[in-house]
């Protein structure tokens, strides 16, 4: 745009300068015209000759300013030229900042894109940065784990006793006394062990998920760093300790995480506990409510019965009625009693619920679990209490003859999608409802009802009410 401004500027100067080059001439032409008619009047003689030649001069000037006012022409028209030339590289250049203004904005909009999910991908980064530990021991009780941690640390005294976790392999004499030497040799000995155990203690007592692998390297650098600085005096740390250090802080490590998990095992068997103590509850005060609705309807038929032998004609099909609703309700709650005994006799009979927790979980995290009780939806309300904010939806409830059973098949199905892969009694999986309603298909022959949406009312009314 300045471009444009500057030739436009310099194009306007050029037609003035010429504008006032032509005015000048006119004037310089006027007063020779007017010397040559003073002249005439002296000079009648010679007038033809004058008329002549003035006409020939005014001729030559006229073709002169013709000359100059094409050349001023021809300026113009190449300024106007440029000026086209560079209005139309303006409108270009215009163009094409507003694609790349438009390119920069869907970018950004990418990148704030970008950066909510790297957001969202912290936790993981953070993880991931800690490293995975492979454990190094597979014992199967946390007793196992106590027990060969204590024999590494025997065999740690073993080797410190026996001069072969530190030694020296120089015999130092001290003002010409080995005894002297040997005495500052143990000094030494002493101080090395003290310092590598004092910095390889502190990292064994916070062994953590989270740190586990870098205190491994910070033992390993104090070994080494240790080493050197005994480069002089020729006392050495064994490799073999240093093995035995190592061996010991992940001992503590997996032997922890043998003690959480059969921490949570034996939680887990005491709900389980729990729960076949609810259900038989459940069940005796199922039977006990049976008895009595049974001893309850049976009285009442007996009662009707003789009512209707002395009624009226007219009365008796009401009466007949009574009687047959009776016996109806006396059916029921002797069905009831059975189902109550036969779920006592038979602990494999349940159901398997599926369920959700959109606002607690997400949309395709679904809990996949078990339970026996008479009434399945009161563990479903269970699940619900004050330990997440949002109740479940039930999007299936399936019976079964051998629920555990089922259950155990359908995790083994969809254990690939579980969230918590490390801890399997946690029953949460990541997948799509229609690919859990598949494996079970596969596995139950059963009657199977789906509802496939989550109602979740109080979680979409909690999000209305965020945005007003």
């Amino acid at each position: 745009m300045v471009y444009v401004i500057i030739l436009l500027v310099i194009s306007v100067a050029m037609c003035i300068g010429i504008f006032m080059h032509f005015n000048e001439k006119v004037k310089k032409v006027e007063a020779e015209k007017q010397t040559a008619i003073d002249n005439a009047a002296h000079l009648e003689k010679y007038q033809g000759i004058v008329d002549l030649d003035n006409e020939i001069k005014a001729r030559g000037e006229h073709l002169n300013i013709i000359d100059n006012a094409n050349q001023a022409y021809s300026v113009l028209q190449e300024v106007k030229e440029r000026v086209e030339e560079a209005n139309n590289l303006f409108t270009q250049k215009e163009s094409q900042l507003n694609t790349v203004l438009h390119q920069i904005n869907e970018h950004n909009l990418e990148l704030n894109s970008l950066k909510v999910e790297l957001g969202h991908l912290e936790p993981e980064k953070e993880l991931l940065s800690f490293g995975f530990y492979y454990p190094r021991y597979g014992f199967p009780e946390s007793s196992d784990f106590k027990h060969e941690l204590d024999a590494n640390r025997e065999r740690q005294k073993e080797m410190i006793k026996k001069g072969f976790a530190c030694y020296c392999t120089t015999e130092w004499t001290v003002g010409d006394s080995k005894a002297e030497g040997k005495k500052m040799t143990s000094k030494q000995i002493k101080m090395t062990l003290r310092a590598f155990n004092g910095e390889s203690d502190a990292c064994i007592s916070n062994v953590s998920f989270s740190n586990i692998l870098s205190n491994e390297k910070k033992i390993k650098k104090s070994f080494d760093a240790i080493n050197k600085l005994n480069e002089t005096n020729k006392v050495i740390l064994s490799p073999d300790y240093l093995q035995l250090k190592l061996e010991e802080m992940f001992l503590k490590y997996e032997f922890e995480q043998k003690m959480q998990d059969e921490k949570e095992e034996q939680r887990a068997i005491k709900e389980q506990m729990r729960e076949e103590e609810r259900v038989q509850k459940e069940i005796e005060k199922a039977r006990r409510e049976s008895v009595k609705e049974q001893a309850r309807y049976e009285k009442a038929l007996l009662q009707a019965r003789k009512e209707f032998e002395s009624v009226s004609e007219e009365d008796r099909a009401k009466a007949q009625e009574k009687i047959e609703d009776l016996e109806a309700q006396l059916k029921d709650a002797v069905e009831k009693g059975q189902r109550a005994l036969s779920m006592a006799q038979q602990t494999k009979r349940g159901h398997i619920y599926i369920i959700s927790n959109v606002g607690s979980f997400g949309e395709t995290v679904y809990k996949v679990g078990m339970t026996r009780r008479l009434e399945p939806m009161d563990r479903v309300k269970e699940l619900g209490d004050a330990s997440v904010p949002f109740s479940f939806d039930v999007h299936a409830m399936i019976f079964s003859e051998d629920a555990p059973g089922l259950e155990n098949e359908i995790h083994k199905n969809l254990n690939n999608f579980r969230v918590n892969k490390v801890n399997t009694r946690k029953e949460f999986f990541r997948v799509h409802l229609d690919q859990i309603v598949n494996v079970v298909k596969e596995l139950h022959d059963g009657e199977i009802r789906i509802t496939k949406l989550a109602q979740a009312e109080q979680y979409y009314e909690s999000l209305a009410m965020d945005k007003q």
